[in-house]
Formats: C-alpha cells, sequence, structure tokens
C-alpha cells in the first residue's frame, strides 16, 4: 500500500519527525511511504555544476562529496547562490515540486497527514484537499489519518487558531483525527490488510 506523508517541511524538527513517520510505515511492512523532503530531485540545466565553478561557490571536492541537488539546495536556501545565477526561471523548483508531489498524491492508496502548528500548514491543507477529491472519484482510495496533537489547537478557542473548520471538515468526510503515531499506523495497517472501512 502507498502512503503519501503529508506535513510540514520547513524546520529540521519538522522534516526529521516527517523521516520519522515515513520509517514507522516502512517497518509496518508492506506499507511504502512517500515522503517529500526525501524524495527531491531538482532538474537542473546541464552546465550547473560548471557554473557552481565558475562562480567560487562550488570546488571539484565539494562536487564530489554531495550530489549535486543537495549542494544547489543548500546554496539556494541559504542565498548564497540565486536561481537567476544558474538560469533557472522563476517557479523552476515549485513547479517540479507540484508535479512531483502531485504524481504521488494521485498514485497514493492512503495520505498520513500531520496537522500540528498553530494552524494547518497550507501546503498540507492542499494535499488533503487534493486526495479528498481524489477519493470521490478513486473507490480504491482507502482515506486520509492526520496526526493532530498540538495542544495550541486541540480544543477551541484553545492559544492558536484551532482547525481550520473546512480542513477539520474535509478531514471528518475522508479520513480520521488522531494524537499518536502508533494509532496512525494501526489505522493504515488495518486499512491494508482490508479491514478497515473506507472513511
Amino acid at each position: 500500500m502507498k502512503v503519501y506523508c503529508a506535513g510540514p517541511l520547513f524546520t529540521l524538527c519538522e522534516r526529521e519527525y516527517m523521516s520519522r513517520c515515513g520509517q514507522a510505515l516502512r517497518d509496518a511492512g508492506g506499507i511504502e511511504p512517500f515522503v517529500p523532503h526525501e524524495n527531491i530531485k531538482l532538474r537542473l540545466p546541464v552546465n550547473t555544476a560548471d557554473r557552481l565553478l565558475a562562480l567560487g561557490v562550488a570546488t571539484p571536492e565539494t562536487l564530489a562529496e554531495q550530489s549535486l541537488e543537495d549542494l544547489v539546495r543548500r546554496l539556494l536556501q541559504t542565498r548564497t547562490i540565486t536561481r537567476e545565477d544558474l538560469n533557472l526561471p522563476p517557479g523552476t523548483e515549485a513547479k517540479q515540486v507540484f508535479e512531483r508531489d502531485v504524481e504521488a498524491i494521485v498514485t497514493a492508496d492512503a495520505v498520513l497527514a500531520v496537522i500540528n502548528g498553530p494552524e494547518v500548514d497550507d501546503g498540507t491543507a492542499c494535499e488533503i484537499g487534493i486526495f479528498a477529491a481524489l477519493m470521490e472519484i478513486d473507490p480504491t482510495k482507502k482515506g486520509v489519518v492526520a496526526i493532530h496533537d498540538d495542544w495550541r489547537t486541540l480544543d477551541w478557542p484553545g492559544e492558536g487558531k484551532g482547525l481550520n473548520p473546512f480542513v477539520h471538515g474535509c478531514l471528518l468526510k475522508s479520513g480520521v483525527i488522531v494524537r499518536r503515531l502508533e494509532n496512525a499506523i494501526a489505522i493504515l495497517e488495518s486499512w491494508r490488510d482490508g479491514k478497515g472501512a473506507r472513511a
């Protein structure tokens, strides 16, 4: 069973938690997770390595030590270079991320969504919505399991905004909300084994 892992990926802690979710799904057996930040492959111009050398931001050693994609991503994130330095049109990375992630959502059987934070991450909400729409036309889609254990938004009004009512309604229609990763995995395992009812 293929599971798309949706959640915020903006900090090291967020990425580590999403990787932990992916590994827990792999450990469950029979579940193939797609964790977006673990599947990043930028399509770069063929002269990118030469361009980095010419800009003086890479050496032959640094190019040999890590993948070109990882190096470019780090240089862009640290603002060492700009997209213009590499002749990348504006929006190139966003378009590639969207295409890759939508393909993974379309081929997924279920979604594991982390909805913690002062409000649901907008990208995560979009991914939940796309999968919920796919469920309407594809009866093989199992559903969405959302992990929500952030005390700031568990009870309305709480300290944060609370769950957006539209996203909350979408989750209630297309799946289930749990408070622990272990519970989410148990539900996904039951769906994998054909024991759980479709949302």
